[in-house]
């Protein structure tokens, strides 16, 4: 009887006791589960982390629209004045300031009428200086400025858009009126008319302004400088307006007492083209009329 009951506690044992493969099996499952466990809390820490990124890059986003879109499109559709229709529009801003002077060769301002001496047929070179404001699409707009034959029509009387379609319409003269142009960017500041845009402002306040060397004994100018101030804050409009009148200056022409007109010392922007009366004073200073002051009589 002892020997029968030993066998069977060890036969028992036997049967309670794991195989090891199965501990195993359950040992790697638990392993497992543990792992899905850490996963799923580690993507949860993720999407948490990724969602207030996405919060924030938002937020970041909408503010950055309203102070450089929303707010100043709301502000100029609240603030834009109201345009006629047609040439002549209403002024946006202020008349738009200039100013000239004549120096003699001692570098001395003087105050007289003067024009330039070319051989007829001559190419007469208007250079612009080279720096990085002389864009393509300044270049652009200083050609249309000089070359343009474009014509407009306003209150009965034709306006030139460009200098060469204005001056084209002149007959002969004593002195060859500039005609042959030739424009190139430049690093030498060479040129019968050099231009030279810059964003500095100008001490006196003036968004153009041209000086001209001179050989004032014959009346002659020697060459002529054109500085536009501002180039960055100017449109395209305005910056082509300012140009238009400095070289008149650079021509020959001295300011008109007619706010109405191009050559005025405020340009106003009602009449941004090169006017009849400009071209007629052109017409009789390159005659030998001693008289640069552009009178406009209408």
């Amino acid at each position: 009887m002892t020997t029968s009951s030993h066998v069977d506690k060890i036969n028992n044992s036997n049967f309670d006791r794991k195989d090891p493969l199965e501990e195993k099996i359950d040992d790697i499952q638990e392993k497992i589960r543990s792992l899905e466990e850490s996963n799923h809390q580690f993507n949860k820490k993720i999407i948490l982390k990724s969602t207030i990124l996405i919060c924030i890059v938002s937020i970041i986003v909408i503010f950055m629209l309203l102070e450089n879109y929303i707010i100043p499109l709301i502000t100029n559709t609240q603030n834009k004045p109201q345009t006629s229709i047609g040439y002549k529009t209403q002024n946006l801003m202020g008349p738009l300031s200039t100013g000239y002077e004549i120096q003699n060769l001692k570098g001395d301002k003087v105050n007289t009428w003067v024009s330039w001496r070319i051989v007829k047929g001559d190419l007469f070179h208007i250079h612009v200086l080279a720096s990085p404001l002389a864009t393509d699409e300044r270049m652009n707009m200083i050609n249309d400025v000089i070359y343009s034959t474009k014509t407009s029509v306003q209150d009965g009387s034709e306006y030139y858009q460009g200098w060469f379609g204005a001056l084209e319409t002149i007959n002969s003269t004593e002195y060859s009126i500039p005609l042959h142009f030739h424009t190139v960017t430049t690093d030498t500041g060479t040129g019968n008319i050099l231009i030279r845009l810059t964003d500095a402002s100008s001490p006196d306040g003036y968004s153009g302004y041209t000086t001209s060397m001179t050989d004032d004994s014959n009346h002659q100018i020697l060459k002529s400088t054109v500085t536009i101030y501002n180039v960055n804050d100017l449109s395209s409009n305005d910056f082509k307006l300012v140009l238009r009148h400095e070289l008149g200056h650079a021509f020959g022409l001295a300011h008109s007492d007619d706010p109405n007109d191009l050559m005025s010392a405020q340009i106003s922007r009602d009449y941004p083209y090169i006017s009849q009366c400009d071209v007629e004073t052109l017409a009789s200073l390159y005659n030998g009329n001693e008289k640069s002051h552009v009178i406009c009589t209408k």
